[in-house]
């Protein structure tokens, strides 16, 4: 009996390798490139980078936790246990999400857990700083063609000391 469980075990072992291993990387919303990234790295590390214009700035906020995949029932109060295999630990945050792949699409299911770290996603291989560069040139191009007082070199630099 208890080698029929270490058996288990270790033939269990390769699928969560594998697993985990299609997941590592960088990836980012489908529908909000420059908005949401999600790094999941091999060491298990993982940070969380979130992108908004505030006051027509754009702000970056970046949690940092930890990422494991497995297979666990989350069960509530007069409910039906519901499967999750992928938990995430960030800032305050604990998110247990059913994930699988669609072609290359990463498709997180929230199964327990609140705010964007946990929200349900469709993620794709990308780094977010593409899209954030891509945004800012887009926001000074606006405020070139509807201001023609404004100067994108003095206010750049204004930026990067602030």
């Amino acid at each position: 009996m208890r080698k029929a469980i270490i058996c288990i075990a270790i033939g269990l072992f390769p699928i969560t390798t594998l697993a985990a291993n299609s997941i590592i990387g960088k990836r980012i919303d489908k529908t909000e490139l420059d908005s949401y990234q999600y790094e999941f790295k091999k060491n298990s590390d993982f940070e969380f980078t979130r992108s908004w214009v505030f006051q027509g700035k754009r702000k970056i906020n970046v949690t940092k936790g930890v990422w494991e995949v497995g297979s666990w029932n989350i069960t509530f109060e007069d409910k039906e246990p519901r499967p999750c295999n992928l938990t995430i630990y960030a800032g305050s945050n604990h998110c247990c999400h059913q994930y699988k792949f669609i072609a290359n699409n990463l498709i997180l299911t929230r199964e327990y857990g609140s705010g964007d770290i946990c929200s349900n996603r469709v993620l794709i291989k990308g780094d977010i700083q593409k899209y954030i560069s891509k945004s800012i040139q887009e926001e000074m191009a606006t405020k070139l063609a509807n201001d023609p007082t404004f100067d994108p070199v003095n206010e750049t630099i204004k930026d990067t000391f602030r």
